[in-house]
């Protein structure tokens, strides 16, 4: 058979790549690293929760050096009526790979809605448990993701690393959650 045929490998595309590759192409075309300053451009949106100020810069270098300062990149509605999101992104690129953490708050006005949206807890064993708050859920089941849900009242927080070996940044996700509860 000619090599004209010949298969060719599939490129391998990480988590990582597509989510900083979607950040960029839902953004609004402006330079990278412009951070938490764009929200307070006109038309940008507001932060009525200040969800970009949740964690410090340096509590954001524990699992993120080197990132961009965060971006509001949702603010207020969502999917489900009577929910509002908030959502910051921070992104770092290190030898030629990005890396995302991002924190999206939702809050729910009230207890039904807030049933819809709190994670049950069915789908995690008890070392994805964690006691933070009303209760927060671990998947770090990936080594390049680890994701945290912690619920307070009527209020839940996600927050998600992708990044090579995220998985073994547990211990720091979790200050990071319960930082998060402290503020919520």
């Amino acid at each position: 058979m000619s090599n004209r045929f010949r298969m060719m490998p599939k490129p391998r595309v990480t988590p990582t790549l597509v989510v900083a590759l979607l950040l960029w192409a839902c953004g609004d075309g402006a330079a990278p690293g412009k951070g938490v300053a764009a929200a307070a451009e006109p038309g940008a949106g507001s932060d009525p929760l200040g969800v970009c100020s949740i964690l410090s810069a340096d509590q954001i270098s524990t699992v993120l050096p080197g990132h961009d300062g965060g971006e509001l990149a949702h603010s207020g509605g969502s999917m489900m009526e009577g929910v509002e999101s908030y959502q910051c992104s921070y992104t770092s690129e290190q030898g030629g790979q990005y890396r995302v953490f991002t924190l999206v708050v939702s809050v729910a006005a009230n207890d039904e809605l807030m049933a819809r949206i709190k994670p049950s807890g069915t789908l995690h064993g008890a070392d994805q448990r964690a006691a933070i708050a009303d209760g927060a859920f671990i998947s770090d089941h990936m080594d390049d993701e680890i994701g945290i849900v912690v619920i307070k009242g009527r209020k839940k927080a996600d927050l998600d690393l992708l990044a090579p070996g995220a998985a073994a940044m547990r211990e720091q996700m979790l200050l990071l959650t319960e930082a998060v509860a402290a503020r919520l």
